[in-house]
């Protein structure tokens, strides 16, 4: 009886270490996801950088408008 229940029990914990194992297609969807979620903040990234400088562009024309106007 002893020896059924080791026996069993040293089945179930093979079975749960297994069943915690990645399998490589979700490993491989998961990597995906990634370069998916890198790309688009790359995307983000220069998105937010032409906005700037464009920020900068338009500053830069304000600030020599008022200087031609306190000038006159």
């Amino acid at each position: 009886m002893r020896s059924h229940s080791l026996f069993f029990s040293a089945i179930a914990l093979v079975a749960i270490s297994f069943s915690g194992c990645a399998t490589n297609s979700s490993v491989a969807k998961v990597k995906d996801e990634a370069r998916d979620a890198h790309r688009i903040a790359e995307q983000a990234l220069t998105t937010a950088q032409e906005a700037n400088n464009r920020s900068i562009r338009t500053e830069e024309m304000v600030n020599r408008g008022f200087r031609h106007s306190m000038r006159k």
